[in-house]
């Protein structure tokens, strides 16, 4: 309002003074919040009329540490009207415990208040002042610097700084090191800036910086970080560059950088990584969102990794060595075939001499073959079938279909049917690996050691499979959903979502079926706000029940893979779905009898019911699953009704079949009831003569 002037006398603003708001004491809504007599005994997360409420309890205790205000080690004002501090009414008491204070979406514009502020925290280590519109520092007046310049102590001890969104100038953005001189991380993400000049002489003890969300469109406007001599993280996410580029000759910038983030920006040029590769202590990168593409066969993240040997973590995933060497074998294998890429050339040279690999040409000018660049031509395999295994020393050099026809007239297969195999690792920590059978795939590029094995496996449909095979995929989706101690809601919708999945699409036996299963679990969790259902514990589990002999899972590359599967394979899910996730659940149909029979014959349910209704779902879901089994079963209805029978017969209640049946079923047939339950039982159960 006071920067506003008046055009015409006419002229003025809509806004009524009585309307505005001019922002509150800080010492009053610290008040307020920590040491009102108000309590907050019930939270709720959603503001909408069906959000759920959250009741604190046995909150005395925090009620009464935090009413100490002055003893308070971290306040938190975010989103409030806080813009000023009157220092009257705090006296001579000051907030000496505090460390952190989160001023977030405040009102705070000015300088001189944010001094009054900070006198009050002598303490203090952490400010956030994200979404604050604070005045450029070049409009304040002659007093107001004068003001600053005398009280630059109570910037000295803030050590962390977060200026997110606070649309900064470039001339504040320049002078914040002579008032922060000990900052160890400062946050700067989307001020709008489109170039970085700092004094680094200032900030010499910062050790992350978070410039995400500018548009500086050119690398070389980030000259001044490059002595930042204790720099370890940078993140310049979405910062529009292009190209990254040190200059010629040595390079001695980034001595510490240990962590670049430069997900989301325009960079499509593979010299750009290899400048990467100067920096000497960068091991951890963030790429995601860039427009660098693979060629030749070869992912951008495996050229990533053959590019830059000192990296151990990439895209948040760690780098095994295992990874590495299938990856640097990987691009010599396909990048020395001429014509040879420029922008690869220096790498290849490189990855050539550290395995020992010759780059001289042949005596008739060609390259040496292809076959050289591998290191190992052979290695000693074991082809399996089935039940049948034997072991065969091939050329790395082999495309995987002549493999296939290879095992085809060792154990007899027709090769047709065969749509991949499944490479098993001789060392335990390395999952197994479906692979397509395809002229692209050659044997080199999956770092095949001695004494791994190439499985050859059918794709097996869920409508032309064994019975086997369907059963062992529910037994597995049954088993998960106890351990996951899963509503049964939710494990009879997933149970619906897998079998419609594998009717639709073929897939291999093995372990592709368990994880298809676990991902209907995870849709089926969403669907029914089943809370006990979250990808971690589904991942762990699942991996449990397929490896027992295993030890747990740890955090790490196989972890995030499996993580990552499974996110892909819900929306495989989804797809297959058509995203028609609601159906007329058949659960529904025994409820309706059981209410039935529970007001003709009441004396049988009076201490049985809740025994019998779990035992219900429990034959009810088994058979749902597998139903396909018994072709004499023509109807749905027969079928509820055999479920009731057996779990009378289960809990020995004296109800014989002819006394209820016939009411729900016209043409009821004895015999035939008997022969179908005693084939559910011997089937399913594998129990024999028990009627």
């Amino acid at each position: 309002m006071e920067n506003n002037t008046l055009k015409l006398s006419t002229s003025g603003s809509f806004v009524r003074e009585k309307d505005l708001e001019f922002g509150t004491d800080l010492f009053d809504e610290v008040n307020e919040k920590y040491a009102s007599n108000s309590k907050m005994d019930e939270i709720k997360i959603q503001d909408s009329s069906k959000a759920k409420l959250f009741e604190f309890v046995k909150m005395d205790k925090i009620y009464s540490k935090q009413k100490q205000i002055f003893k308070l080690k971290c306040i938190v004002l975010s989103f409030s009207k806080v813009s000023h501090l009157n220092s009257n009414k705090l006296g001579q008491l000051k907030f000496n415990f505090c460390t952190e204070l989160d001023l977030c979406s405040t009102l705070i514009g000015k300088w001189t208040d944010l001094i009054n502020i900070l006198l009050a925290f002598p303490a203090l280590k952490i400010l956030n002042l994200d979404c604050n519109r604070i005045e450029p520092l070049e409009d304040c007046t002659t007093k107001e610097i004068e003001n600053i310049d005398n009280n630059l102590d109570v910037f000295k001890g803030i050590t962390q700084l977060s200026l997110n969104e606070c649309n900064l100038t470039c001339q504040t953005l320049n002078k914040l090191p002579r008032l922060f001189i000990f900052l160890e991380e400062l946050y700067l993400a989307k001020n709008n800036l489109d170039d970085f000049n700092f004094d680094v002489e200032n900030l010499k003890n910062l050790r992350l910086l978070d410039l995400q969300g500018n548009p500086f469109k050119e690398f070389e406007k980030l000259k001044s970080l490059f002595n930042l001599p204790n720099l370890q993280t940078l993140n310049i996410s979405s910062c529009q560059l292009e190209n990254i580029y040190f200059g010629d000759g040595v390079f001695n910038g980034f001595t510490n950088l240990n962590t670049l983030i430069l997900c989301d920006n325009p960079i499509n040029k593979w010299e750009s990584i290899d400048q990467l590769g100067r920096l000497p202590s960068l091991e951890k990168l963030n790429l995601k969102g860039t427009l660098l593409f693979g060629s030749r066969g070869v992912e951008s993240r495996e050229i990533v990794i053959a590019k830059l040997p000192k990296i151990i973590y990439l895209d948040k995933c760690d780098i095994s060595t295992s990874l590495r060497k299938s990856a640097e074998k990987l691009f010599i294998s396909r990048f020395s075939l001429p014509p040879i890429c420029q922008e690869h050339k220096s790498t290849l040279e490189r990855l050539k001499a550290t395995y020992g690999l010759s780059n001289e040409p042949e005596k008739d000018g060609k390259p040496p073959p292809i076959s050289q660049y591998s290191g190992i031509q052979t290695r000693r395999l074991f082809l399996s079938f089935e039940e049948k295994s034997t072991m065969r020393s091939l050329s790395l050099s082999l495309p995987l279909h002549k493999v296939v026809g290879l095992g085809a007239r060792l154990f007899g297969f027709e090769p047709d049917q065969l749509k991949g195999v499944e490479i098993q690792r001789s060392d335990p920590n390395f999952p197994s690996e479906l692979i397509a059978r395809t002229k692209d795939n050659l044997l080199r590029q999956f770092a095949l050691e001695d004494g791994d094995t190439i499985r050859f496996n059918f794709f097996v449909s869920m409508e032309t499979g064994s019975t086997t095979a369907r059963r062992d995929v529910f037994t597995f989706l049954i088993d998960l959903g106890i351990r996951l101690k899963a509503e049964s809601l939710t494990i009879g919708y997933s149970s619906i979502y897998c079998h419609r999945v594998l009717t639709q699409k073929d897939f291999p036996t093995g372990h592709i079926c368990p994880y298809v299963s676990t991902a209907c679990m995870l849709v089926a969790g969403k669907v029914t706000s089943d809370t006990k259902i979250n990808t971690r514990d589904a991942m762990n589990i699942s991996y449990s029940i397929i490896h027992p002999d295993a030890p747990p899972l740890d955090i790490g590359e196989l972890s995030y893979s499996l993580k990552e599967g499974l996110i892909e394979l819900e929306l495989v899910v989804l797809r297959c779905l058509r995203f028609r996730l609601n159906f007329e659940h058949p659960h529904q149909d025994v409820i309706l009898i059981i209410r039935l029979l529970r007001i003709g014959i009441q004396i049988y349910f009076f201490d049985n019911e809740t025994t019998l209704k779990e035992l219900l779902l429990c034959f009810y879901r088994i058979c749902t699953f597998i139903q396909r089994l018994f072709l004499t079963i023509d109807r749905e209805h027969l079928l509820l009704l055999l479920v009731i029978s057996l779990a009378f017969s289960s809990l020995n209640l004296n109800i014989e079949d002819i006394e209820w049946a016939p009411v729900f079923m016209q043409k009821y047939d004895e015999r035939r009831m008997y022969k179908i339950k005693k084939k559910i039982l011997e089937q399913i159960y594998e129990i024999k003569n028990l009627l």
